[in-house]
C-alpha cells in the first residue's frame, strides 16, 4: 500500500496521518474516509481505512457510513463509495492550524491565526470520540476477525488512566470487542488488566520490551482472557539469555539469536549522518550543576529557564509553554544542542502575539491551576501566579480551583482576590508562545480565534541562542512563580 503524508497537528507533535493503509482501495483515493481522532490500529479487514490525528493524539482507522465532528468542529459524515472512497461533507471555515504540506514543510501564509487556512488537507476527515468511533468499525467487522487489538496512543500513569478507561467503555457497549491494548504516549510502564483485558505501555527509547500471549477458544470464538498472560516492561539485554525464564530476556531469546548485532550497512549510513550533524550536535548550549527536573502540572526548574529564555529572546511580556512539548529532563553536566534536542524535539515555532488581553490570559490561567494531571500545565515567565488547587486522590481536574493573586515580575498587580483588585479585561500583554498552543493545542482551546502577529521561528533555536548568549548556568532553583497556596493532597 502507498503511504500519503498529510500532516496532523498531535500534543505538540506533528502526529503522521498515513494515507492508503491495507486495504483501502485506490491509495490515492484511501484518505477520504470519516474517521475518528489518533494514533489507533484495528486488527481486521475494514472496508476503508486511513489515519487521522487531532491536537489530542486520538485515533482508530476506520470506514464509512460514520457520523462526528468535523475538523471544523461541524458535524460530517462519510458514505462509503466507490473503489475505497468516501465522500465526507465537511462546512464552515477552516483556519486557525498551520499546513503541513505533503513534504512535511510547513507553509506560512495569512490565514486568522497568521498561518494559511489549510481546509484543502482535512476536508476529508471527521475528529470523532475514539470510542464511538472504534465501536462504529467494531460493529463492521464482526463475523470478519476473531481477534481485536488496539494500537493507541493514548496512555496510562499512575495518576491517569486514559487507555483503560477507553477499554472499559468499549468492552461495556460490545463484550469482547476489544481483546488486548498497546498503548503509547506517557512513556510509562504500565499491565492494567480491565475485566480480563491487559492494557499495556512498555516504557520508552528501546529499552524495555513486552510480550502477551492470548489464548483463543475457535469452539467459543473468541479469546479466553482468564488466560492471557503478560509481561510489560521488560529490560532488553542484547547479549544475555536465561532460556526457561519467563521474564526478562527468555522471550526475546525465543524468537532471535544473541547477541544482537548491528547491521553494519545501517551503521554506515548513520555514521556518515552522525559525521555531519556533528558540528551542530556538539555545539555547547549550557552547563547544569545537577540533573535539572520537569513537572507536568507545577512550578519546575525546566519550564521556568525554558520560559525565561523564550521571553527574554522575543522581548515579550510573558511567554508560555505546555508541559507535554518538554519531554525530557536535562543530565548534570555540558549540555550540547544533540541533548538539548531531545527536550524539546518537535519543530513548533514561536508565535508572537502583540496583545492578549488579561480576560484571556485569565482563563489559561485558571485552566492551568485546574488540572490534577488531566492534561499538562500551561508555565510561564513574566508572572507570578498564586492559586488554590486540591487535587483529591482518584480525581484528574479541581474544577473549583482559583486564581488568588496575579503580578508581573515588575511589580504591577493584576489580579489580588483578597483586596478585590483586579485590571481591566481589555489589558493586554505582548505574549511569546509556541504556535501549537497559538491554535488551541494540547487542550488550550481558549487561544482559538486569536491572531498571531509574527511567527518568529523554530523555538528550540531561539531557545538555545539565548542559553548560549547567557552563558548559561542552569540549576533546580525555584521562585514561586506558580505556587498553590492550599496544597492539599496535591499531585
Amino acid at each position: 500500500s502507498e503511504r500519503g503524508a498529510h500532516k496532523a497537528r498531535g500534543d505538540g507533535i506533528e502526529a503522521e496521518a498515513l494515507a492508503g493503509i491495507g486495504r483501502c482501495g485506490r491509495p490515492d483515493q484511501a484518505f477520504n474516509a470519516c474517521l475518528g481522532g489518533g494514533n489507533g490500529l484495528v486488527v481486521g479487514e475494514p472496508p476503508l481505512c486511513g489515519h487521522g490525528g487531532n491536537q489530542d493524539d486520538r485515533s482508530t482507522r476506520g470506514a464509512g457510513h460514520v457520523t462526528g465532528r468535523g475538523a471544523n468542529d461541524q458535524e460530517c459524515r462519510g458514505e462509503a463509495g466507490v473503489d475505497g472512497q468516501s465522500p465526507v461533507s465537511v462546512r464552515g471555515e477552516m483556519g486557525g492550524l498551520e499546513k503541513q504540506g505533503t513534504d512535511g514543510v510547513s507553509h506560512s501564509g495569512d490565514g486568522p491565526h497568521g498561518f494559511e487556512d489549510f481546509g484543502e488537507n482535512v476536508s476529508d476527515l471527521c475528529f470523532r470520540d475514539e470510542v464511538e468511533a472504534y465501536l462504529d468499525v467494531r460493529r463492521e467487522l464482526e463475523g470478519k476477525a476473531d481477534i481485536f487489538v488496539i494500537l493507541i496512543h493514548n496512555g496510562n500513569t499512575k495518576d491517569v488512566s486514559e487507555a483503560s478507561t477507553i477499554t472499559k467503555k468499549i468492552n461495556a457497549v460490545i463484550p469482547n470487542g476489544v481483546d488486548l491494548v498497546a498503548a503509547g504516549h506517557t512513556h510509562a510502564v504500565h499491565d492494567h488488566s480491565v475485566n480480563g483485558v491487559h492494557v499495556v505501555q512498555d516504557g520508552s527509547e528501546a529499552k524495555s520490551f513486552g510480550r502477551v500471549d492470548l489464548f483463543f477458544d475457535p469452539i467459543a470464538g473468541r479469546v479466553v482472557h482468564e488466560k492471557t498472560q503478560s509481561w510489560a516492561g521488560q529490560e532488553l539485554n542484547p547479549t544475555e539469555c536465561k532460556p526457561g525464564v519467563k521474564n526478562r530476556n527468555a522471550f526475546i531469546c525465543e524468537q532471535y539469536p544473541l547477541p544482537l548485532a548491528n547491521h553494519a550497512a545501517v551503521d554506515t549510513i548513520v555514521g556518515r549522518l552522525r559525521g555531519e550533524i556533528a558540528p551542530l550536535a556538539k555545539k555547547h548550549i549550557a552547563t547544569a550543576t545537577e540533573k535539572i527536573t520537569k513537572h507536568r502540572i507545577d512550578e519546575n526548574a525546566l519550564s521556568n529557564i525554558l520560559t525565561d529564555a523564550l521571553r527574554k529572546a522575543t522581548g515579550a511580556d510573558v511567554s508560555l509553554m505546555n508541559m507535554g512539548g518538554i519531554r525530557t529532563e536535562l543530565k548534570k553536566g555540558d549540555i550540547d544542542y544533540e541533548t538539548f534536542f531531545e527536550v524539546l524535539p518537535f519543530a513548533n515555532k514561536v508565535s508572537f502575539i502583540k496583545e492578549v488581553p488579561w480576560s484571556l490570559l485569565k482563563k489559561l490561567l485558571l485552566k492551568s491551576a485546574q488540572t490534577c494531571n488531566r492534561y499538562g500545565a500551561l508555565l510561564f515567565s513574566g508572572l507570578q501566579v498564586h492559586y488554590l488547587r486540591n487535587c483529591v486522590p482518584g480525581t484528574d481536574l479541581d474544577p473549583a480551583a482559583k486564581l488568588q493573586l496575579v503580578k508581573t515580575t515588575s511589580g504591577e498587580t493584576i489580579l489580588d482576590t483578597v483586596s478585590g483588585l483586579e485590571a481591566a479585561a481589555t489589558r493586554t500583554f505582548k505574549v511569546a508562545t509556541l504556535d501549537f498552543i497559538a491554535t488551541g493545542g494540547s487542550g488550550y482551546e481558549e487561544f482559538r480565534g486569536t491572531r498571531v502577529d509574527a511567527d518568529l521561528g523554530i523555538a528550540r533555536d531561539i531557545i538555545a541562542d539565548q542559553l548560549v548568549a547567557d552563558k548559561a548556568v542552569l540549576n533546580n532553583a525555584l521562585d514561586g512563580r506558580f505556587k498553590n497556596i492550599a496544597p492539599s493532597t496535591t499531585k
